[in-house]
């Protein structure tokens, strides 16, 4: 990231074949160009959220999306999830896992 975080996603969208794929591209594309101009990755989510409501186009009917910033200077991950797995800090001890609140993406 421009700031010196280093970003974390994982997603997944309904269907299989061209139109799944394509999506996934695009969709990629823009949560890149988003989490570039934002420090919240619950903000990231949301935007993408418009994206599937306002842009024209064949969407998939389901995306989940788990996006964190993570800023080692300062130790702290930040994290938002819409539907997907949460994610899960592991160190010493027991995993910690990240609540998983929200639901997917969706049109």
């Amino acid at each position: 990231m421009p700031d010196g975080r280093a970003a974390i996603v994982v997603g997944d969208v309904a269907g299989h074949g061209l139109d799944a794929v394509t999506s996934m591209v695009v969709l990629r594309h823009a949560l890149f160009a988003f989490a570039h101009e934002s420090t919240s990755p619950a903000e990231v989510l949301g935007r993408l959220h418009g994206l599937l409501n306002d842009a024209p186009g064949t969407w998939p009917d389901l995306v989940t999306v788990g996006i964190g910033f993570c800023d080692t200077d300062a130790g702290v991950l930040t994290a938002a999830s819409a539907g997907h797995v949460p994610f899960a800090l592991v160190g010493a001890g027991e995993p910690e896992f990240f609540p998983a609140l929200d639901p997917p993406l969706s049109r």
